[in-house]
């Protein structure tokens, strides 16, 4: 018997039981002569009446670990609602023989992608807790997505895979800004544009204004749709020049919304025209 990761003959040429009576021989091979994780080479012959020996027969056999590493998946929990704008995957690997690594996969079923490639992550010896903070670049709002973690002892004896599925859900409004005209500055009689940006990991899919008359009391625009540009992520809306007259003071407000349905509070600003 040669164990593979020490290198060693570990049982030479010892004599096995044998019953002459069903033909069947055994023998016992020790834990001491072998190692957890490794590969173990057996040989055998037998020996006649006659002292005909026969050839050595060999085999390879892979050592398993009969304690392996007891790997626990604590949060989030199987089918629980995940916030893409952050969560921690987390839980516990523990092994007799002390855990060396953990790793992770993440697939995005929302992009058809896998958003974390068995990727080496931390891991405490002294508490044996594993972690990876995860977000909306790994998880699509709307969708499943599917979380792997396995370790492996310092035999390079690895676990199995536990999985979680979870589904990423995003309850953020967009962040809107309004970048022209400046809160208390003076606008333009002939015409100018109302403008900003509007951004969301979850995609802006409307944006709406309305525009009013302090000083006549009277709304112009009610909660109507801006110009959205996807990739600039502006958005903007020109304000017709039949709502301008000199002196009046106006009130100027944008909200948007995202592909999950939340609505921003209204951003307001106040100008005067010139």
């Amino acid at each position: 018997l040669t164990d593979i990761a020490r290198g060693a003959t570990t049982v030479n040429n010892q004599l096995a039981i044998y019953d002459p009576v069903t033909g069947e021989w055994s023998f016992k091979i020790l834990s001491t002569q072998i190692t957890k994780g490794s590969q173990a080479a057996i040989a055998i012959r037998a020996t006649d009446t006659l002292n005909n020996i026969s050839d050595w027969v060999r085999v390879s056999v892979k050592v398993s670990d009969p304690n392996p590493t007891t790997l626990i998946i604590s949060t989030p929990l199987e089918g629980s609602q995940v916030s893409i704008y952050g969560f921690t995957f987390s839980g516990t690997a523990t092994d007799n023989d002390s855990v060396s690594e953990v790793r992770v996969t993440v697939y995005d079923e929302g992009r058809k992608l896998q958003t974390v490639k068995w990727q080496l992550i931390s891991y405490d010896s002294s508490t044996k807790i594993w972690s990876l903070p995860l977000n909306s670049t790994h998880v699509t709002a709307g969708f499943v997505a599917r979380l792997g973690v396995r370790a492996k002892d310092r035999l390079g004896i690895w676990s199995d895979w536990r999985y979680v599925r979870v589904n990423a859900i995003d309850k953020i409004a967009p962040l809107v800004t309004i970048t022209s005209p400046l809160a208390n500055s003076a606008v333009l009689k002939t015409g100018f544009t109302f403008q900003g940006t509007a951004t969301d990991p979850s995609q802006v899919q409307a944006v709406r204004v309305s525009i009013g008359d302090l000083t006549t009391y009277t709304w112009h625009v009610t909660d109507q749709p801006a110009t959205y540009n996807l990739t600039t992520q502006a958005w903007s809306y020109a304000v017709p020049t039949q709502y301008l007259v000199s002196g009046h003071r106006l009130y100027l407000r944008v909200r948007a919304q995202d592909k999950m349905g939340n609505w921003s509070s209204w951003i307001t600003i106040q100008v005067t025209v010139g």
